[in-house]
């Protein structure tokens, strides 16, 4: 009897050991985790420039945007310009002059009364030739003062020193005085006019006082006004050897002689944009007399019919010389 109950005993404790799990079941397990692979070099060089073309493919077509932008900001300049002339005749029953022999005012200071610089014009002396030149006085401070209108949003306008007077603002817009003419230095009487004469073929030049009656050629074929820019970078010396720079300004002037008549005035006698290049011409009037602009390949005209044209630099030469005369008969396709 006492045997068999050990052996019942021996049997119930071997199948409770048997049930057990072994040692290696009994080790605790780690949760299983997915292992994170990294970037290899070339992976990550390939992003690199995959992104590196998506933005150059990106950039040149926000530029464009930006520039189309600041086109039409200057076209609207232009357009201000135009419609401020068409008031000034309307009052005066004629365009202004492009400047004033006694007294060194030009155009831009005939209409500021008519884009809303009514406070600036009241304050002008225009006596005498000299208080442009005076540090602190009204006139010194006009012409140290910034007018968005008469700057072109494509164009870097720096504050300059010129003719004595410190941060003088520039600017973009001049009048056209000629189609013909091409030099504002030389002998005179020689074989072809100046630029500073007052008998110039186009409708805002030295002392002129053109009506809209006197574009015979046809106000929509005649240019009154347009776009330069400035390159007081390039000095060169004219055809008396005095040394200049391609440089614009607005409302008056300290000092005014017939070799800086550019200052104010343009001619289409000269290819558009031509002070870009500094091969295919012998003096530095030709680029400081032409219209040009930042714009890629054209620039922005104002008409004497009140429009505004974006003239391409490929358009013909005797085509553009044309619509620089008031009254040279010829005829100008559009």
């Amino acid at each position: 009897m006492l045997r068999q109950c050990f052996s019942v005993e021996l049997a119930t404790w071997s199948l409770w050991e048997s049930s057990l799990p072994r040692s290696s079941e009994r080790t605790c397990r780690k949760p299983f985790r997915r292992k994170s692979r990294a970037f290899t070099l070339v992976e990550l060089l390939v992003v690199i420039t995959i992104i590196g073309i998506l933005i150059g493919l990106l950039l040149p077509a926000v530029q464009a945007a930006r520039e189309t932008a600041r086109r039409m900001q200057c076209t609207g300049h232009v357009k201000q310009y135009v419609l401020a002339l068409h008031n000034y005749h309307d009052t005066y029953r004629r365009f202004p002059s492009g400047y004033i022999r006694s007294n060194y005012a030009f155009w831009t200071s005939a209409i500021l009364p008519y884009v809303e610089q009514d406070n600036v014009y009241d304050l002008l002396d225009f006596s005498v030739a000299s208080n442009w030149a005076v540090n602190g006085s009204q006139n010194a401070d006009a012409l140290q003062r910034r007018y968005d209108l008469f700057l072109c949003p494509s164009e870097v306008n720096d504050h300059e020193q010129d003719h004595f007077l410190v941060n003088r603002v520039p600017t973009n817009y001049i009048a056209c005085a000629s189609g013909l003419v091409t030099r504002e230095s030389g002998p005179d009487p020689g074989p072809q006019k100046l630029m500073y004469h007052q008998d110039l073929d186009g409708m805002i030049f030295d002392e002129s006082r053109m009506r809209i009656a006197d574009a015979l050629d046809g106000t929509s074929n005649t240019i009154i006004m347009g776009e330069a820019i400035n390159r007081p970078d390039i000095s060169q010396t004219d055809y008396w050897n005095l040394p200049q720079s391609i440089d614009h300004w607005p409302i008056g002037s300290p000092s005014f002689g017939s070799n800086e008549v550019s200052e104010v005035m343009g001619t289409t006698a000269i290819a558009i944009n031509i002070v870009l290049d500094r091969s295919t011409v012998p003096y530095i009037e030709e680029r400081e007399l032409c219209f040009s602009s930042r714009h890629p390949g054209s620039v922005n005209m104002g008409i004497v019919d009140g429009s505004v044209r974006l003239v391409a630099e490929t358009i013909d030469r005797k085509v553009w010389s044309a619509l620089g005369t008031r009254a040279n008969g010829e005829v100008v396709s559009q």
